[in-house]
């Protein structure tokens, strides 16, 4: 039997046999593959490749060593890109990305994640008795008409040994999203050969149906277990911890007899572990705005699919296993489960009922520091009076410490020698009179000490410039000093005073403006460089064509003058498809040697 403490009222309660079970747990661009994790957003989410690159896993490390953009390719997961023109199919693509780079697509920069290597991080798939897999693809600006061709590397290659080509690799699913599809992610179902087990590669390609022609191109490195559940054969390669066993359907999500009241809250859990624990526990609040035409029900699974999707998917299965959930009927979705032993519950929860915490801030990035620790406010609060607080270290790194733990503003303290890429977990548990709880989530994040330079890429030799920095822990409190110079070739040269201001009359060439930000104290400090190019006696209009708007630029990279700067198409531009200097954070053209531009 399944109890309720206090009263409320049941929407629906399907529970699974919570059996003693372990559990596994979880810009610039538009996607990439989320379940398995593509390499690029592995390496970025290790969070070291700023900070402390040399405890990035030796693939990461190696990919950060081997790139010529060096941190750009963490920092653009997502952006992994190529280009096949109409009718964008594989012969198109493989003109647009030769092999050797399917797992960066055609970026120059970004060429240390197609190395071999049998050292990359992998996710261990579990197929099947029919052999599919649930796939994930996460997208960070929708694009549709589209489509994902999912691949696998063909049993006689060997993914540790060759970087991939075209014909190392065969089609196992195209999956189509059509026009007015807005979904963030799509979970498809792969079947996997039968006699596929051990190390390989999921190659994805997210190709786009329009005049951009821009395609995704992602390795999911993976690790295959049999359909009947044996272990990977000896030499196999490494596992990691995750597991994947396919979508198990529980049971309805939010059924027509469901009817909250304004003011009211819906709450789901999803229950497993080795003690039946809240492995998700989401309370949604029904107001005004959203208790009409289902809006709330809407609101609440997409917020499961977004925060929750290792552990379950909302929505309706197809033919060919794949999820997407239904917003034009939404009481007709599904509740699937990434384990057989999960179990949920949904209620109504009344008034009285669990109190909702808040903070004043749900994100904290200290700066790292040599020797002192700092402190880091933060202020809870709730709905309700006579509520008992608790702050509970849930995960990452236990130097990081909430004191005091038994009120709701507490301080996060960060010691001296916590390097960047530390994290810790917090909840603050706000229980009432009654003994109902609700929380609230912190998450801290430890970065590297920056400094980020602003100014010309470029300069006519007879022109002064201007740089400005600004240090990430520089408060405008006059506590941070900066430290300018002008190199070229490697050598101090003349010509930069400490306000960062270039003088006019340098010889053409190329130089690196350099800058030291150190606070005062002599705990944090960082370098920050940008390149400038100087160009003398004309040199800027007569060796670079002038932009022009009425014709084609198909290859990637081609350089044209316009505005006094140098630009570079980042892939194929039609006539007067976008001027240089207009398209913003997204645009074609990029300025050269900029940090945004893959052309190096």
């Amino acid at each position: 039997m399944f109890m309720i403490a206090y009263q409320k009222k049941i929407l629906s309660v399907i529970i699974g046999s919570l059996t003693l079970s372990s559990l596994a747990g979880p810009a610039f661009g538009h996607g990439a593959m989320e379940n398995p994790k593509a390499r690029q957003w592995e390496c970025f989410s290790e969070g070291k490749h700023w900070g402390n690159p040399n405890a990035l896993s030796k693939a990461c490390k190696a990919a950060l060593d081997n790139s010529p953009a060096a941190q750009a390719p963490f920092d653009n997961w997502s952006g992994f890109t190529g280009f096949a023109v109409a009718p964008h199919g594989v012969e198109q693509a493989k003109k647009g990305v030769p092999d050797g780079m399917l797992c960066s697509g055609n970026n120059p920069g970004f060429v240390g994640f197609n190395q071999p290597r049998a050292d990359w991080t992998a996710t261990t798939i579990q197929p099947d008795q029919h052999g599919n897999v649930g796939m994930t693809y996460f997208y960070t600006k929708a694009h549709a008409p589209s489509f994902i061709e999912f691949y696998i590397n063909k049993k006689n290659v060997d993914p540790t040994k060759k970087a991939l080509g075209w014909n190392d690799v065969e089609l196992l699913k195209k999956f189509d999203i059509a026009d007015g599809d807005t979904s963030i992610r799509h979970t498809v179902n792969v079947t996997i050969p039968e006699d596929r087990t051990g190390k390989a590669i999921i190659f994805t390609r997210w190709q786009r149906i329009d005049s951009g022609n821009e395609g995704f191109y992602n390795c999911s490195d993976v690790n295959i277990k049999s359909r009947d559940g044996s272990e990977i054969p000896e030499g196999g390669g490494e596992e990691d911890e995750s597991t994947e066993n396919g979508w198990i359907h529980k049971g309805d999500f939010i059924t027509t007899a469901s009817n909250p009241a304004v003011g009211e809250k819906v709450r789901f859990r999803l229950m497993g572990g080795t003690r039946g624990d809240n492995i998700v526990d989401v309370y949604y609040e029904i107001t005004a705005q959203n208790i009409n035409n289902h809006k709330w029900v809407i609101e609440l699974g997409k917020l499961l699919n977004r925060d929750h999707s290792n552990f379950l998917q909302i929505g309706q299965k197809d033919e060919g296993g794949n999820i997407t959930f239904n917003e034009f009927l939404p009481r007709h979705n599904q509740v699937f489960v990434s384990d057989k032993n999960y179990g949920y519950a949904i209620e109504i929860v009344s008034h009285s009922d669990a109190p909702t915490v808040s903070l004043d801030r749900y994100n904290i990035e200290p700066i790292a520091t040599n020797t002192t620790a700092f402190g880091y406010p933060v202020i809870g609060s709730s709905d309700k009076t006579g509520t008992a607080w608790k702050w509970k270290h849930v995960a990452g790194d236990t130097r990081i410490t909430a004191s005091p733990n038994n009120q709701a503003k507490t301080q996060i303290r960060v010691p001296g020698g916590v390097n960047a890429g530390a994290s810790a977990t917090f909840e603050l548990i706000g229980t009432n009179p009654k003994g109902a709880s609700g929380k609230a989530t912190l998450k801290v994040n430890v970065i590297a000490p920056h400094v980020t330079l602003t100014g010309p890429t470029s300069l006519a030799a007879d022109k002064e410039g201007k740089f400005t920095a600004k240090a990430n822990f520089d408060n405008g409190n006059g506590q941070v000093k900066y430290t300018w110079s002008l190199l070229r070739g490697g050598h101090a040269v003349s010509g930069i005073d400490q306000n960062g201001s270039v003088k006019g009359g340098l010889a053409g060439g190329d130089y690196q403006v350099k800058v030291m930000a150190e606070h005062d104290t002599g705990e944090r400090s960082a370098t920050g460089r940008a390149e400038l190019k100087v160009f003398g006696n004309g040199e800027l209009p007569a060796n670079v064509p002038a932009y022009n708007a009425s014709i084609a630029y198909p290859t990637q990279c081609t350089k044209v003058s316009h505005n006094g700067k140098i630009w570079q198409n980042q892939w194929y531009v039609n006539p007067n498809q976008e001027e240089p200097g207009t398209g913003g954070l997204y645009g074609v053209w990029r300025v050269e040697k900029a940090n945004d531009n893959s052309c190096k």
